[in-house]
């Protein structure tokens, strides 16, 4: 959620030269991370970016030739990852 560590991601991504990149406008943004508070990221940033995340994956998800299924990989210590990462588990599921 960081503007700091997904630049720092996708800059480190770029200097593979171009075994893997991410799309420009693929990420979800906001100034600040849960500060390891899952509750935070659950109940705080997911409703707040439900939306945003879901159109996210919407997007992507369409320019799939074929969709079997969805991995989701996230942070378990708590925060952002952890948090966020289950609210966005659960409105995939729902």
């Amino acid at each position: 959620m960081e503007p700091k560590v997904v630049n720092a991601v996708h800059a480190t991504a770029a200097s593979t030269g171009g075994w893997w990149a991410y799309p420009a406008k693929g990420h979800l943004c906001m100034q600040s991370g849960a500060g390891n508070n899952w509750a935070h990221g659950f109940h705080g940033y997911g409703p707040c970016v439900r939306d945003a995340a879901l159109n996210l994956i919407r997007k992507e998800a369409e320019a799939c030739d074929v969709l079997s299924g969805f991995l989701v990989l996230q942070s378990m210590a708590g925060g952002t990852g952890a948090g966020l990462g289950t609210y966005v588990a659960e409105a995939l599921r729902d």
